[in-house]
């Protein structure tokens, strides 16, 4: 006697494919942004992950804080592939702008507005919106205007609040 046996269907699913980009990121990283995974198979539904086991969930993968390696599985439905991305968060600077004395004054006079908090940073102080050419962590206002000063960490900006400075004409006796 013969037995045919049952026929078996073998469906052999193609393998995705996760690519990623290093991210650089002031003051916090959004790992879900299309830039990231540019590249990998398409339609794949992404997890985020701190171990490259994939066991430990990253929490907020929209709202990094902390450089380091992270790893990003990509799900077809049938098949997944784990990618790392290497991500750096710089923080963004903080600044303290202070006034040496009154934004009112004499014509003469002159107020000093000073950066006190950034550290390693670079200075664009403006007059009025445009850059006026000092790079110092102070800047003397004797004209009248809105001074401001932008603070650069190399990633980050922070930008001081304005302050508003007016010259009096000199009285005459």
């Amino acid at each position: 006697c013969a037995d045919t046996s049952a026929d078996f269907i073998v469906t052999v699913n193609p393998q995705p494919t996760v690519l990623t980009s290093p991210v650089t990121a002031c003051g916090t990283a959004d790992l879900t942004a299309p830039a990231v995974t540019t590249g990998s198979t398409g339609g794949l539904t992404f997890t985020y992950f701190t171990d490259a086991g994939a066991t430990i969930t990253l929490a907020t993968p929209a709202a990094v804080t902390t450089s380091g390696t992270y790893y990003i599985v990509g799900d077809d439905g049938a098949c997944t592939d784990t990618a790392s991305v290497a991500v750096t968060v710089t923080p963004q600077p903080s600044e303290v702008t202070t006034a040496g004395g009154p934004l009112s004054f004499c014509a003469g006079g002159s107020v000093l507005l000073s950066e006190t908090s950034a550290t390693g940073a670079t200075y664009r102080w403006q007059t009025g919106g445009v850059d006026n050419g000092t790079t110092t962590a102070s800047y003397s206002a004797n004209t009248s205007g809105t001074y401001r000063v932008i603070i650069e960490n190399g990633v980050c900006a922070d930008t001081s609040a304005d302050f508003i400075v007016t010259v009096n004409p000199q009285p005459t006796v």
